[in-house]
């Protein structure tokens, strides 16, 4: 037999083999070399050796799907002779080996392609393996990747860090939970800085916080609550229930501007590069260079539900569009030259809250008093996902590079997968059940504010929630790769 075929028997008995081990927590395979080669795993406590190679596959596979308490004297016997990754090394494809345990494998089971042998262990430890898994990685989850690394760790570290990290977000596990306390009902609340978090209170009030612990300065700009704040590299914005938007100095909060744009509350204002974008409930758009003469750029035209104007809670913007929800449950959307392009057809009551993907200007994200959460691409007039899990209203989102935060009336915060479906985008309406969410607050969630760090949360119980994913320095909470599995 020519060394081809040896090649190939090897790869078409043992590739099937052994790659559905990995995928199960509980089974342990352990490999070890002397005169031949024995397999054994085990499930739960339950362990058999392998050595019949007609009923290999077969008893493997319906033990694995079947995991029932086997019959006390039940073995399986096989002769094993060889280990499949120890064959291609020795055939000569050491990167075929390394490609199988880098790439084809998920990080949660190398926890037990490390317990096989030695030798495995040490293709394990390669670092072009993990320069390999570092740079796919990378493609896919970019947001997290520029949190975690740094000049002096290795790729194996930044692999590490970067599932400790996504682990945490998945399952709605923070490192640190702080709580900030006041007087008033939390209409807003804005990351300034890594550390100073500016808040907007129901009483008119604009506090600024430094640490979460120091109360740095503090201003009364508005008769009324304020209802959203923003910020561009100079200015500070506030919008109130008074009607009026003022523009601030960031660094001294000198107040530069007063400008009255709308009839009655301003609901929304967002920044994009060196414009922003405002909404009221009074129905008007207006999108405003955001420089020292403050001119309206563009104002969009109201849209009308009999002789009443719809009330626009929502707004966002990006280079190419804006994005409006109203009370009539439809998303308005236009070009940023004022160019109307389509509604958004599907919530069933108002919709809330509005905001672009990220690094996708074609994708939107929008919350309802419906209770869902939907994921809208703006090209194709599609909806690409229903998120359902809320039991309260919808109050407001943020959008991140590969997940959706939303909150409810209820006090939950709640985070969604969507990175897929944006990849995927093939028109195809999906429905998201799945997700993690914690209760931070006792009445309803006015405002979110986050990034790939933390998460921000306002609410009318007068307190601001901060739940931080990651932090320099920060201990490890459990390392993936060197953890041993108790048994």
């Amino acid at each position: 037999m020519t060394d081809e075929a040896v090649f190939g028997v090897l790869l078409f008995v043992w590739l099937p083999l052994f790659f559905p081990f990995p995928t199960r927590k509980k089974i342990l395979i352990r490999c070890q070399e002397r005169d031949k080669m024995s397999l054994t795993f085990s499930s739960s406590r339950y362990r058999y050796r392998v050595h019949e190679p007609g009923q290999v596959q077969k008893s493997l596979i319906r033990r694995l799907r079947n995991p029932e308490k086997p019959k006390s004297e039940e073995k399986l016997k096989v002769d094993v002779k060889v280990d499949f990754l120890w064959s291609l090394i020795r055939f000569g494809l050491e990167d075929v080996a390394l490609k199988i345990v880098c790439d084809l494998l998920e990080i949660s089971d190398l926890t037990n392609v490390v317990l096989v042998s030695k030798f495995w262990k040490r293709l394990v430890d390669n670092e072009m393996c993990w320069k390999s898994r570092l740079k796919r990685q990378r493609r896919k989850n970019v947001d997290l990747f520029d949190i975690v690394r740094a000049e002096d760790k290795s790729a194996k570290e930044i692999v590490r860090d970067f599932h400790l990290l996504d682990a945490r977000w998945r399952q709605s596990k923070p490192l640190a939970k702080r709580r900030l306390e006041f007087d008033s009902f939390v209409l807003s609340v804005l990351q300034v800085e890594a550390a100073i978090v500016v808040v907007g209170l129901n009483n008119g009030r604009v506090e600024e916080w430094t640490n979460f612990e120091t109360n740095s300065r503090s201003m009364h700009p508005h008769s009324k609550g304020v209802k959203t704040l923003a910020k561009n590299r100079s200015y500070l914005l506030t919008g109130s229930y008074d009607a009026t938007i003022k523009v601030f100095n960031v660094a001294n909060w000198t107040c530069l501007r007063i400008l009255n744009l709308h009839d009655v509350a301003v609901w929304e204002i967002r920044v994009f590069g060196d414009c922003f974008v405002s909404c009221g409930m009074d129905g008007n758009v207006f999108i405003v260079k955001g420089e020292e003469d403050f001119e309206v750029l563009t104002s969009l035209p109201s849209r009308l539900k009999g002789e009443d104007r719809v009330g626009v809670s929502s707004v966002d913007l990006n280079g190419r569009f804006v994005a409006c929800g109203g009370d009539d449950a439809l998303i308005a959307v236009w070009e940023r030259d004022a160019i109307f392009l389509r509604e958004l057809e599907g919530h069933k009551q108002g919709v809330i809250s509005v905001r672009f993907h990220p690094l996708n200007e074609a994708v939107l994200a929008s919350g309802s008093y419906d209770a869902r959460v939907r994921l809208w691409n703006v090209l194709d007039q599609t909806c690409l996902a229903v998120l359902k899990g809320h039991r309260d209203l919808v109050r407001c989102i943020e959008f991140l590079p590969t997940r959706i935060i939303s909150a409810d009336f209820g006090g939950f915060v709640k985070i969604w997968q969507v990175d897929d479906i944006v990849q995927k985008g093939d028109g195809l309406e999906t429905e998201v059940v799945a997700h993690a969410s914690y209760l931070p607050h006792r009445g309803h969630v006015t405002c979110l504010n986050a990034d790939q760090r933390r998460i921000l949360s306002a609410s009318r119980d007068k307190s601001v929630f901060e739940a931080t994913f990651w932090s320099q320095g920060s201990p490890k909470a459990v390392d993936v790769l060197t953890r041993v599995k108790q048994q």
